[in-house]
């Protein structure tokens, strides 16, 4: 098998185990962490997170504590979605600085290590799982490699409608969204800067969560 079909068996791999990650058996995890969306969009992870706290998988659910910000509807307006759902325990993190999915992913690995949580779950529209996983996996193996993370992607939304998304800069069909998302993991692999990890080694992590 040449080079090039070896690097598509492992982007294929690492597609299907991050949208089907299985959760653990040693329950509950310390939180669900809802990333920030556009208001098109940031439902279909709190219908996630709340399930899993309903059903008693995680302990508390985990929020950005933003205010209105690069197309993110802001803190009131995600409690205001989770308020719907009844009682629930949040955890408001911040996000200093520039704000975008890496540096989101940084607070959140950089939070969970202070309040000594060892497992989580992160949720996202389904097409910006993908990057979402990367990005906290990346930067747990960079400051926190022992932090258990799982992939539970947010309720499916209708792919052929048009949606905002990428800090309310950019508007398409979520099949086109979903496209872009993944031209970005390409470009940030190879971009020279690092920021995310190769596709080797996140699955050499999922291998290691896992054993």
């Amino acid at each position: 098998m040449n080079q090039y079909a070896t690097e598509q068996r492992g982007y294929v791999e690492l597609v299907a185990r991050i949208l089907c990650d299985p959760l653990p058996s040693t329950l509950p995890l310390h939180a669900c962490y809802v990333v920030s969306e556009t208001i098109d969009n940031q439902g279909s992870g709190i219908c996630r997170a709340r399930e899993l706290y309903k059903s008693g998988i995680v302990e508390r659910i985990a929020i950005c504590g933003e205010g209105p910000r690069n197309g993110y509807e802001g803190v009131d307006y995600t409690l205001s979605l989770l308020g719907r759902f009844g009682r629930y325990v949040d955890d408001r993190i911040l996000t200093p600085g520039t704000y975008h999915t890496y540096t989101e992913a940084e607070s959140l690995v950089n939070y969970a290590q202070r309040n000594y949580w060892n497992s989580i779950a992160v949720t996202a529209v389904p097409f910006h799982q993908l990057r979402v996983f990367i990005s906290v996996v990346s930067v747990a193996l960079l400051n926190y490699p022992e932090l258990k993370i799982y992939s539970t992607p947010g309720r499916s939304l209708d792919w052929t409608k048009v949606a905002l998304h990428s800090q309310g800069t950019t508007r398409d069909t979520r099949r086109e969204l979903l496209r872009g998302e993944l031209d970005r993991i390409v470009t940030y692999h190879d971009d020279g800067k690092g920021n995310l990890a190769s596709c080797e080694q996140i699955l050499e992590y999922l291998n290691r969560r896992d054993s």
